[in-house]
C-alpha cells in the first residue's frame, strides 16, 4: 500500500494483524486453530466510491486468507453484501439507497447459512450477496469486468436511453440542450428524493431541496450513467440549483455554454 491508503486503512485491515502470527516465520505461532473467517465485502470486487481505503483493506482481508492456505493453515474470507437489520447499512439508515443501486438485503439467516456453506466447502473466499446485476451495471459500470462476465445480463433494448439522449444533445441547440440535461437531472433527483419531478424546484439549491451527501454520491452514479458525465459530489451539493447543475454538466461534455436560461418546467 502506498503511505496515505495505509495510514488510512480501517480496523478490518490492522484487525487482523496479530493473525498474521499464525503463519510461518512468526515467533508466535497459533498452530492449534481449525478455523479462520475474516468478513469483508463485495464492494471489493467493483470498488466503492470514495472510499479506496475501505476497498483496499478488505482486499487485504482476502490476500490474507489465500496466503494463509498456500501455507497449509486454514483461512477463509467472507465478502457480505448488504444484511438487513444489522450491519453497517441498516444501522444507518442507507438500505434504500444501496437497493436503487442494485445491493438489496439478505436476512441474517441467509448470511449464517452462506458463511456456514463456505465453511463446510472449506473455500478461501466467498461471498454472500443479493445484487441487481441489471441495475448494478447501469449504476455502476466498473462492474462490467472479465472477472464478473458470467453474472452481468447481455446488453438490452433498455440500455439505449442514455445513448439516445446523448444524440439528441448532440444535435440541439445550446438553449435546448440545456434544457434537455435539466430535464434528465431532474428524474433523476426526483427518482432519489422519492417525488414528483414537477415540484422540484429547478432554481433552488439541492441540499435545500433535502439532498444529502449519501444521495449525492447516488445521484453523481446515476448522472454518470444518464448524460456519460463525471460530476463530482461537491457539484451537487454546491450548484445553485438544476440549471446550474446541468450547465456544468455540459460544459463538462465540451458544449457550448447556452445563452440563456430555460424556463422552469
Amino acid at each position: 500500500m502506498t503511505g496515505r491508503t495505509h495510514r488510512r486503512a480501517p480496523p478490518n485491515r490492522s484487525g487482523t494483524q496479530d493473525a498474521r502470527r499464525s503463519t510461518p516465520g512468526h515467533t508466535h505461532s497459533v498452530r492449534d486453530l481449525h478455523l479462520f473467517v475474516a468478513c469483508s465485502s463485495v464492494t471489493t470486487w467493483f470498488g466503492n466510491a470514495y472510499q479506496a481505503n475501505y476497498t483496499a483493506a478488505n482486499g487485504y482481508l482476502e490476500a490474507l486468507s489465500r496466503n494463509r492456505r498456500a501455507t497449509g493453515l486454514p483461512g477463509t474470507t467472507m465478502a457480505w453484501g448488504a444484511i438487513g437489520d444489522t450491519d453497517y447499512a441498516a444501522r444507518h439508515g442507507i438500505t434504500d439507497m444501496l437497493a436503487r443501486l442494485g445491493l438489496d438485503n439478505l436476512t441474517p439467516r441467509e448470511a449464517c447459512t452462506a458463511l456456514e456453506d463456505a465453511i463446510t466447502r472449506d473455500t478461501d473466499v466467498s461471498a454472500a450477496a443479493r445484487i441487481n446485476w441489471a441495475r448494478i451495471r447501469s449504476m455502476m459500470p466498473a462492474v462490467q469486468t472479465p472477472r464478473l462476465a458470467g453474472l452481468i445480463p447481455a446488453h438490452t433494448p433498455q440500455d439505449d436511453g442514455p445513448d439516445h439522449l446523448r444524440h439528441r444533445l448532440a444535435t440541439a441547440t445550446p438553449d435546448e440542450a440545456l434544457t434537455l440535461a435539466a430535464d434528465a437531472l431532474t428524474q433523476v433527483l426526483a427518482d432519489i428524493l422519492q417525488i414528483n419531478p414537477v415540484r422540484l424546484d429547478r432554481n433552488r439549491r439541492l441540499d435545500q431541496l433535502g439532498l444529502d451527501s449519501l444521495m449525492a454520491v447516488e445521484a453523481v452514479i446515476a448522472a454518470r450513467r444518464r448524460l456519460s458525465c463525471e460530476l463530482p459530489t461537491l457539484e451537487f451539493l454546491n450548484a445553485q440549483g438544476i440549471t446550474d447543475l446541468a450547465r456544468r454538466a455540459l460544459i463538462r461534455l465540451g458544449y457550448e455554454a447556452p445563452s440563456k436560461t430555460p424556463p422552469t418546467r
